[in-house]
């Protein structure tokens, strides 16, 4: 078991791979964070300052929540080597955050979240595979032997013992599901003209119902039961889904939100710059455009009429003619 979750070795210090995982979970994240910011040209250390900030609030968010749903006792809250960081106390911890960051920098709060909606999906989608080998929110056990295949089934902390028990891959379903979420926040919500703070609000309502329906999946063992078949998680889905319906309800944004996932975002708002469009010809252009063939049909132009009010000025300079050379010839 320790084998399976160890990463690398140094010395007599092992590191596992959850720890792995989560590193390259945050700086995907990051990554791709920084690269909308910059294709928006916002502040280009947004993703950064907030991932910095970021970190130890979602640590100490995640761990309070875990005391609070019973998951660890509340003497092994700063035991940060132990297991159990629930996902919605970093996830609020972290808005939280992010919110007073950008209150003192006076930034969109709206837009920025925007912005970093596909980054935080992606960390959601990679930190599932610390529950792949950590054996941690999985699904009830399968006993049918042909289904005992990965992904739809995963280890169990018992298959390292008996070599037989594998249960539902729940986390591989999560996966996928955040995953489809990125794709959509990054591909189409962004792409479109919603107003700030809707692609953020979008994406909670969506992965809270898909959080909701995944938690009827796992294994009693792994779901922290509040009363009757309330679970902890469970709750916090549907108050994440109330949240952002609220939000979307109250703010107006729900009355046009249809119209807005059907228009494009304007050009000067898209990521990429839009192509320069062609100088219109102008009409003197058009009008000496050479190698037009004449048409045999076509009528001559006729001559240019003289303007009456110059006839007489004609008539004066010839008469004023043979004066003249009657003046300058002595023979006549």
């Amino acid at each position: 078991m320790d084998a399976f979750r160890t990463a690398f070795r140094f010395g007599g210090y092992a590191l596992p791979w959850n720890a792995v995982v989560l590193v390259v979970a945050v700086a995907a994240a990051v990554i791709v964070s920084s690269l909308l910011v910059k294709r928006r040209g916002m502040y280009r250390d947004l993703a950064l300052d907030v991932c910095i900030l970021c970190i130890p609030a979602g640590l100490l968010g995640g761990r309070l929540f875990a005391a609070l749903s019973g998951r660890i006792a509340w003497g092994d809250f700063f035991a940060f080597g132990q297991l159990g960081v629930n996902l919605f106390g970093a996830l609020l911890f972290c808005a939280v955050g992010t919110w007073a960051y950008c209150r003192i920098r006076k930034f969109s709060f709206g837009e920025a979240a925007d912005v970093l909606t596909p980054g935080m999906l992606l960390l959601f989608a990679l930190g599932r595979w610390q529950d792949f080998f950590l054996c941690d929110g999985l699904g009830y056990t399968v006993e049918n032997p042909a289904l005992k295949w990965f992904p739809l089934a995963t280890f169990t902390e018992a298959y390292f013992t008996d070599g037989q028990t594998v249960a539902y891959a729940v986390f591989f379903y999560e996966f996928i599901v955040c995953l489809l979420l990125f794709v959509l926040a990054w591909r189409v919500f962004l792409r479109r003209n919603l107003r700030p703070g809707d692609t953020f609000a979008l994406s909670l309502l969506l992965y809270g119902a898909a959080a909701y329906a995944l938690e009827f999946l796992r294994d009693p063992a792994y779901r922290q039961v509040l009363f009757s078949d309330v679970t902890f998680n469970g709750l916090c889905s549907a108050l994440l889904m109330l949240g952002a319906f609220g939000y979307l309800l109250f703010s107006g944004h729900l009355k046009t939100l249809g119209h807005a996932l059907r228009t494009p975002r304007p050009m000067e708002n898209l990521t990429l710059a839009p192509e320069p469009a062609e100088a219109p010809m102008l009409e003197t252009e058009a009008e000496t455009t050479p190698d037009e063939p004449i048409s045999a049909d076509a009528e001559p132009e006729s001559p240019k009429e003289e303007d009456p009010q110059d006839q007489p000025a004609a008539d004066e300079s010839a008469a004023s003619e043979p004066a003249s050379e009657a003046e300058t010839n002595p023979e006549v």
